[in-house]
């Protein structure tokens, strides 16, 4: 069998086992291949013309290693981490060096990254060839956002792939090269295109955050795209509605103010760290917690809140958690623009 043979046999099979769910039995399991193995026999099958390298048994192995990966994809279930991750990346670097069935195989690589327990760089550059060779606005505006996720240090990549995507009309990487022109107005329009599709957490985070700079919308209409982007897990559409909530200063607006900067938090945004210290302080939405208000500020002052430090030594001067109040002027008054 030759080389070409046996990748498209691999190939049918990874896609029959991603539509049936691998036909693995739950009770029993699968039997993941160890990661050496896998790289000695694809190693086999990249370095020599045809596949006579490989005995029955290793390709036995190979077709359980890719049964595995499709098992683990669908039922969130895995050998160890670190095993299955060298999967992702053995798999990624096979497919991007061998000639055959590009876009296939780039196709293969970004799905096995961007389903892996984390989001990495090869994820979104994996994404990006594929969305080069299928001329795809689509998989450029996923490459983006990837690449977004990533921090500051991937500003230049998502940005070039917003503008990729621009160039082919999709909605959202237009309304990115708009905003960087600071057309707000067109950015927002196109951002609200985008956002039509309800799982685009960050069309609708960034038409909001947009509509708050140029105030061009009511304000339940800002707090209903933040609410939107908050619920499909968008960390800063979490604090920013959080802080709508807050300003209610109702039983139930401050019950929903401590869910959404719990929320936040958990993404590690100081201001949302210094809201929560400040919820637990003043036991807003929640009970009263002093030890849970002071780990939260500190986390808040490492990151470089500068208000915590100032909240942690009152707290530390307080002798009891009775004696704290909330204070009359509100202390998650916004003094500077969050920027991503």
């Amino acid at each position: 069998m030759n080389k070409t043979l046996l990748f498209l046999l691999l190939f049918v099979l990874f896609s029959s086992s991603i539509s049936l769910k691998a036909q693995v039995n739950v009770q029993e399991g699968v039997e993941f291949v160890p990661i050496t193995d896998v790289q000695r026999m694809m190693a086999s099958v990249a370095d020599n013309d045809s596949a006579t390298a490989l005995t029955a048994e290793d390709s036995i192995k190979i077709e359980k290693a890719f049964a595995g990966v499709c098992y683990h994809l669908q039922n969130r279930l895995s050998p160890p981490d670190e095993e299955i991750e060298l999967w992702y990346e053995l798999m990624g670097q096979y497919y991007g060096t061998n000639p055959k069935s590009l876009q296939a195989q780039f196709a293969n690589s970004a799905y096995l990254y961007y389903n892996g327990k984390n989001q990495k760089e090869n994820a979104a550059f994996w994404l990006k060839r594929k969305a080069t060779l299928e001329n795809n606005g689509e998989d450029f505006r996923e490459s983006g956002l990837m690449y977004l996720r990533l921090g500051k240090d991937f500003s230049s990549e998502a940005d070039s792939c917003f503008r990729d995507g621009a160039k082919l009309g999709d909605d959202f990487c237009r309304a990115w090269v708009y905003e960087q022109k600071e057309d707000y107005k067109s950015a927002i329009e196109f951002y609200q295109l985008a956002a039509k599709d309800n799982t685009n957490m960050e069309a609708k985070y960034r038409a909001a955050k947009l509509m708050q700079k140029e105030k061009s919308s009511d304000v339940s209409t800002i707090k209903a795209y933040f609410l939107d982007a908050a619920q499909l897990r968008h960390p800063y559409a979490a604090y920013e509605i959080a802080l709508y909530y807050y300003e209610d200063e109702t039983p139930e607006g401050d019950q929903l103010a401590f869910k959404y900067f719990t929320q936040a938090a958990k993404s590690n945004i100081p201001e949302a760290l210094y809201c929560l210290g400040v919820c637990y302080k003043d036991g807003i939405g929640t009970t009263k917690n002093r030890d849970e208000a002071l780990k939260y500020l500190k986390r808040a002052k490492e990151l470089g809140e500068p208000r915590a430090g100032q909240l942690i030594e009152e707290i530390e001067k307080t002798e009891s958690v009775g004696n704290l109040f909330r204070s009359t002027q509100n202390p998650l008054k916004k003094d500077k623009e969050i920027t991503r």
